[in-house]
């Protein structure tokens, strides 16, 4: 369960095996028998990955910030943007931006499918918000987080990174959709 602590002498001699993420009924009661408190929202959140979903609920700090930042990314403005920047400012850039994308993929397949893949609770926000937004711009959003991903080891500044892309998807999705920007 943590490859990361393999040799990579020995892990370049071994043989993946990818293997399936177990049923969601018996990930979530396994989440469960471990002390998980909600595990089938940790689950959602993880994309199914019960390891995963066990790792974030260890850390009861994190699972609050991911909430906070959620509830900002539900009824966004630019005015809460700013203030959720800074409180975000010593995690991990790395796990914001994460957690932004996760938000923003269900956005999108919202959009295109009606499929929500990690806050099923949250459809309602999603809906409205995907009223708003356009596709085009829901898009570009996604290019923005994907570009700013690939550099999150550079040594910048997380809150002038966090307040970038909070203000753009606020302004993002701020704006009625218009026969135009479909």
């Amino acid at each position: 369960d943590n490859i990361g602590r393999i040799a990579p002498t020995i892990l370049s001699r071994c043989r993946k095996a990818p293997l399936r993420a177990p049923a969601f009924e018996i990930a979530v009661t396994w989440l469960a028998s471990q002390g998980v408190t909600d595990p089938e929202r940790l689950l959602a959140e993880q994309g199914g990955a019960p390891l995963a979903a066990l790792e974030a609920s260890r850390d009861a700090t994190m699972v609050e910030l991911r909430e906070r930042l959620v509830e900002h990314l539900a009824t966004p403005s630019v005015a809460a943007a700013l203030a959720i920047a800074e409180a975000f400012a010593k995690v991990p850039a790395s796990d914001v931006v994460g957690w932004m994308q996760r938000w923003l993929a269900d956005c999108v397949t919202y959009r295109l499918a009606g499929r929500i893949r990690y806050h099923p609770n949250r459809r309602e926000e999603i809906a409205a918000l995907t009223q708003r937004a356009g596709l085009n711009a829901l898009f570009a959003l996604a290019r923005r987080f994907d570009d700013e991903r690939r550099h999150i080891d550079h040594p910048l500044n997380p809150r002038l990174l966090f307040e970038s892309l909070l203000l753009a998807y606020a302004e993002a999705t701020a704006s009625p959709t218009s026969p135009d920007r479909r």
